[in-house]
């Protein structure tokens, strides 16, 4: 038999009491929602993404219940009354994801409706980064936040990248990059009962990079802003990155990919390369391409002024390493623009390469300013200063 209520440590009754409340609010927007979806879209499709966000709640509903009991700092064994404005946020994002799901195998909606996938998401990926943020400022990090992001982690990367093949902006094999996080665990768990060895993964700042990439240009893709052929080669770009790093981790996992020993050696010589000699190569190239677009543009006009003038200024912020991914982000931004005036040209896709590149590796050396770099190296919240260990892979 359970404990009674009234046997229940006053943190657990007062946890209980916060997730009632949690499950009846979320309850309500959920056929709220329905409702909504239903007077503004058709009633079938309201039905059908009910039937799909429902269990999508109903599991976050049922992991938030189980977890309270782990509503406690890792170092620590006693149990927080209050769930903590970092918790909240976690949850707060699960209900954002549970939304989200609920348009699967629905037609794009149309209108002002065809925003509503992109919001969602966008609204999810600032909750991932605020709710590590508000748990560390606050000092309540706990494990049942670790719970909740590993429950919800995959979840959105699967039906944001499974939305966007599925509206044309990426193509079919993207559904790869959607699945990458559960073909890895299944990966580890067949080892596991063969009874081979999973090793450890070193901490890795470009792991956070990578997903924190991905996560953003889901985001911007799903937004009903881009068309392809951008979209696809702009999914291209970001979505082999991220699946390379998954097979680095893969091979490190299964001990093909030592911590140590020549492998490793080989590897930190290459990604030293990459960080800070490499990035001085493209942002030149970045001039070199910009001057030859130029010079195409004087024969062919079709760009307007302003939108050249726009590109060159943020080119040179990117060639001087000052914000450099900040200004590439910004450079992808305007390559998106340019399609509603003229195709895409080959300049178009070198640029769109050479931006991505840097926005995953940095402008290295010889750069002027990067204080991106410090979003990127320290976790928000996080006040301890990286170490040399934490930035390699």
């Amino acid at each position: 038999m359970g404990l009674s209520t009234a046997s229940l440590p006053p943190e657990i009754t007062r946890l209980r009491q916060l997730w009632q409340r949690f499950s009846l609010i979320s309850l309500f927007l959920l056929l709220g929602s329905a409702l909504f979806l239903g007077f503004a879209w058709e009633s079938r499709y309201a039905l059908r993404w009910l039937a799909l966000s429902g269990p999508i709640l109903a599991y976050l509903v049922v992991v938030f219940r189980m977890g309270l009991p782990y509503n406690h700092r890792p170092e620590e064994a006693r149990v927080l009354p209050a769930l903590g404005a970092g918790n909240l946020m976690t949850l707060g994002r699960g209900v954002l994801l549970a939304a989200l799901v609920g348009f699967l195998f629905l037609p794009r909606p149309f209108g002002w409706l065809a925003w509503i996938p992109g919001v969602l998401y966008t609204l999810a990926c600032a909750a991932d980064f605020l709710d590590g943020y508000l748990a560390r400022r606050s000092n309540h990090a706990t494990r049942l936040g670790e719970i909740l992001d590993m429950s919800f982690d995959g979840v959105g990367v699967f039906a944001a990248a499974t939305l966007a093949v599925q509206y044309g902006q990426a193509p079919t094999w993207y559904l790869i990059v959607g699945l990458a996080r559960y073909l890895f665990l299944i990966g580890m768990w067949i080892r596991k009962i063969s009874g081979q060895p999973n090793l450890p993964l070193v901490p890795s700042t470009a792991r956070r990079v990578l997903a924190g990439l991905q996560m953003g240009f889901l985001a911007v893709i799903l937004w009903p802003v881009m068309a392809p052929p951008a979209s696809l080669f702009a999914a291209t770009l970001f979505g082999v990155p991220f699946l390379i790093g998954f097979s680095l981790d893969w091979l490190t996992v299964s001990g093909v990919l030592r911590p140590t020993g020549t492998s490793r050696r080989f590897m930190d010589i290459a990604t030293h390369w990459m960080e800070n000699n490499l990035p001085v190569l493209l942002r030149g190239a970045v001039l070199a391409v910009l001057i030859w677009a130029s010079l195409q543009h004087l024969q062919q006009p079709g760009l307007p002024e302003w939108l050249l003038v726009v590109q060159w200024f943020v080119a040179l912020f990117v060639i001087s390493g000052s914000a450099g991914r900040i200004f590439a982000t910004a450079g992808l931004i305007l390559i998106g623009i340019q399609q509603s005036f003229t195709p895409m040209q080959v300049e178009h896709y070198l640029l769109a390469a050479i931006y991505t590149a840097l926005l995953f590796i940095g402008t290295g050396g010889y750069s002027l300013w990067k204080p991106e770099d410090h979003a990127v190296y320290r976790r928000p919240g996080e006040r301890p200063a990286i170490t040399d260990l934490e930035r390699s892979r």
